[in-house]
């Protein structure tokens, strides 16, 4: 999880950084990610406003981190373990379930209500992925 709270720090969001790392069976890392806007845009072209209009806001233009470390891997996930400091939501849950990845760890659930997380659990349940948050001392 450490190595995830590293990732975290590369993101530009001043409000919410999330860092995710994919360690394969081995316990290797595989891939890393953290939230940003997407990687071929330049700073200035979208927002990171929370509030407002959603299609002004930062909310349409985030790659989630958990969605970067896939893209980013260009191997097989099946099996491989994700620890992400911010729980995923529903679209990163999808991901997650194609990808063949069988574990996920979470550092924080601050959004443990909002509709697209509960969404997300729902989708680890039936496509039989282990959730665990990890408390750090």
């Amino acid at each position: 999880m450490q190595l995830a709270i590293e990732a975290s720090k590369l993101s530009n969001d001043p409000s919410t950084k999330v860092g995710c790392v994919i360690v394969n069976k081995e316990g290797k890392v595989i891939s890393s990610g953290c939230n940003n806007f997407p990687k071929r845009t330049k700073e200035g072209d979208f927002s990171w406003k929370r509030d407002g209009e959603w299609i002004d806001s930062k909310y349409p233009y985030v790659v989630h981190a958990e969605m970067d470390a896939i893209l980013k891997a260009h191997t097989d996930l099946s099996g491989c373990s994700l620890y992400v400091t911010l729980a995923s939501c529903n679209n990163c849950a999808l991901a997650i379930s194609q990808s063949g990845i069988s574990n996920v760890y979470y550092l924080d659930d601050k959004y443990h209500d909002d509709k697209v997380f509960a969404a997300a659990r729902k989708i680890f349940e039936k496509s039989h992925i282990k959730v665990q948050q990890i408390k750090l001392d």
